[in-house]
């Protein structure tokens, strides 16, 4: 896959408002007709600042009309992320949703799951799945999906020298009983280095297509990557950058991509920065 098959967006899919201009993350999903785009908004603070990060959601019947839920679904606490809420992700298990989000505290960054029977309203299980006690490492960007009968959840780890794309396999719905762990996409040029994460999946002719985000750092850029997989554990990655910036309101940025396919074709939800440092949802569809 190359950059020229997707058209983008002229506007944006979820616009920023008088109360952010971080609108983060997203996630689309469709269930029984519904389209559910979840995503982050970075709230600001009277000193201009982002402040607490918390997880929204919208729906359409048409992915033309979106209605934005007014409160967030999941909000910051002390209970388990005072900080930021983001990069939410969800699968569908046997009689529930599981939702799966990044949390920020003061001095770590870890993956908690959350559960819900609506997509509406969620509990938050307040001890992470993913950790480090010794902060050595962040946990973030998760992405599961359910494969036979097991959940194959992917996500980041990284630190302050590198970061690398892992998968969890667990075989059970809790996530408490890890089958195996491997490394799937590791940072390999320079368009990557100064960062590689939010791994997005989806099957098409048999194969996992993954979409992810690569961040150079010469300068600072963020693009959108491609890579497949036969059994959704050894990914080839594709050579060319599939979503770059090249327009008014990603010419900054293009990451954390969420995919979906509709009509037959790909449809990329991602995150946009323009040069005043606006973030907002965009689009690119398979053309």
């Amino acid at each position: 896959m190359n950059n020229k098959i997707f058209k983008k967006s002229l506007n944006p899919v979820i616009s920023i408002d008088n109360y952010s201009n971080r609108i983060l993350s997203p996630k689309i999903f469709k269930n029984k007709g519904i389209f559910y785009l979840f995503f982050s908004k970075s709230l600001i603070n009277k000193e201009g600042k982002p402040n607490n990060t918390h997880i929204y959601s919208a729906t359409s019947d048409n992915i033309k009309d979106w209605k934005i839920i007014s409160s967030p679904i999941i909000s910051t606490s002390p209970e388990y992320a005072t900080h930021r809420v983001m990069s939410f992700d969800i699968v569908q298990a046997e009689k529930n949703f599981i939702g799966f989000f990044e949390g920020r505290n003061q001095n770590s960054i870890s993956i908690f799951m959350a559960e819900s029977k609506n997509l509406i309203n969620w509990n938050v299980i307040t001890d992470p799945i993913l950790f480090d006690e010794s902060n050595k490492f962040s946990f973030r960007t998760p992405f599961c999906l359910k494969k036979s009968d097991n959940y194959y959840l992917y996500y980041t780890r990284a630190n302050s020298k590198k970061s690398e794309i892992l998968l969890n396999i667990y075989t059970d719905s809790k996530f408490k009983k890890v089958l195996k762990t491997h490394i799937v996409l590791k940072q390999s040029n320079i368009e990557e280095k100064y960062m590689i994460y939010a791994p997005n999946i989806i099957k098409i002719l048999g194969k996992f297509h993954m979409f992810y985000s690569g961040w150079s750092s010469d300068p600072i850029k963020g693009k959108i990557f491609h890579a497949v997989s036969s059994d959704g554990i050894v990914f080839e990655k594709s050579e060319e950058s599939v979503i770059e910036p090249d327009q008014i309101h990603d010419q900054k940025h293009c990451s954390e991509p969420s995919a979906i396919i509709i009509n037959n074709k790909v449809n990329i939800y991602y995150e946009a920065c323009d040069n005043n440092g606006n973030w907002q949802i965009m689009l690119a569809r398979e053309i």
